[in-house]
């Protein structure tokens, strides 16, 4: 997926290797499990590095979903 030039250097980061809207999801969904097994695995800095992990996904998300970013190839 090529991103506009204007789009945010946290979007181009978490975009990296990634090209659809499905495998971002995916991260957003596994940095939240991951969340929650390491808070009640009591391993707290874990759990706060995938919740951001987890939010940086999202905004990304969203962010090339408000632009109409996401271009579908019909596979």
């Amino acid at each position: 997926m090529k991103l506009p030039e204007n789009a945010p250097l946290l979007v181009k980061f978490t975009m990296i290797g990634l090209k659809t809207r499905k495998q971002v999801l995916f991260f957003v969904i596994l940095s939240i499990g991951i969340t929650i097994a390491a808070a009640f695995l009591t391993k707290f800095f874990v759990a706060g590095v995938f919740g951001l992990a987890a939010i940086f996904y999202y905004y990304t998300m969203r962010w090339i979903d408000a632009r109409n970013g996401w271009q579908t190839t019909g596979t």
